[in-house]
């Protein structure tokens, strides 16, 4: 086991960074086959911003492997669960479904708070840029107050919505812890008032809901992680489309 955790460890970081370094390689070659005049419309900080995120999108791989392989275990033990009593079965795909229906506002609010932090983290950038390249004059005319006052009013804009989200994630898995214990005790009632059913049968299915309730939430926590990062996705993909449209 630990000699396949190894080697599945190793092909994970080879693909993650792979996909990574793909989308560093081919902006970079993009850009080398642009001309000057070219290169001169395009704003630098959003090349910069981009390029500095392409290792978060490269994530993404390794998220979409864990998607899948949780969604397999799912199917696998609610195949269990069927064979163990295919009546209870419908009880826990209700669950599966509430627990859905618990997470889908916070996978949306993950994709808005991914686009926020793209546009905040390009406006820092192009801010800081734009500071840097007129330094001079920046200092002549005193503007380093506006500038740092611009750049704490950005931080603020990020901050808050993160610390939001990760509030409402804590509460929503606490949420969920709760919801899989009362569902396992109203589980064994409905099983032995209405299902009669064997207590070893009962045991059993406890057992597989709480094994199942990790994939479960693993597979919530990177869907919400995938769609954070989708937006940076789409604007490396925005900007490679637009660098490939460039006349030769």
């Amino acid at each position: 086991r630990a000699a396949v955790f190894a080697i599945r460890d190793l092909r994970v970081a080879r693909l993650q960074i792979g996909f990574a370094e793909s989308l560093r390689l081919r902006l970079a070659e993009r850009l080398a086959a642009a001309s000057w005049p070219q290169l001169m419309r395009l704003r630098y900080a959003r090349i910069t911003q981009l390029m500095s995120e392409t290792q978060g999108v490269g994530g993404a791989a390794n998220m979409l492997l864990r998607i899948a392989v949780g969604a397999a275990m799912l199917v696998v033990l609610t195949i269990l669960v069927t064979a163990l009593s295919p009546l209870l079965m419908l009880v826990v795909l209700i669950l599966l479904a509430a627990l859905g229906v618990m997470m889908l506002p916070l996978i949306r609010r993950a994709h808005g708070l991914g686009a926020d932090m793209a546009r905040g983290n390009f406006s820092l950038m192009d801010t800081t840029a734009q500071f840097l390249g007129g330094l001079k004059l920046a200092i002549g005319q005193n503007l380093q107050p506006a500038f740092l006052s611009e750049f704490r009013r950005t931080v603020d804009h990020l901050s808050a919505p993160q610390i939001d989200f990760v509030r409402r994630q804590t509460l929503t898995r606490a949420a969920t812890t709760l919801l899989t214990t009362v569902f396992a005790g109203l589980l064994v009632l409905a099983g032995v008032g209405v299902f009669h059913a064997t207590s070893a049968t009962l045991i059993a299915l406890v057992l597989v809901i709480v094994r199942m309730t990790g994939p479960a939430m693993q597979i919530y926590q990177d869907l919400q992680a995938l769609a954070r990062v989708l937006p940076s996705y789409a604007n490396l993909r925005a900007l490679d489309d637009e660098l490939a449209a460039l006349p030769r």
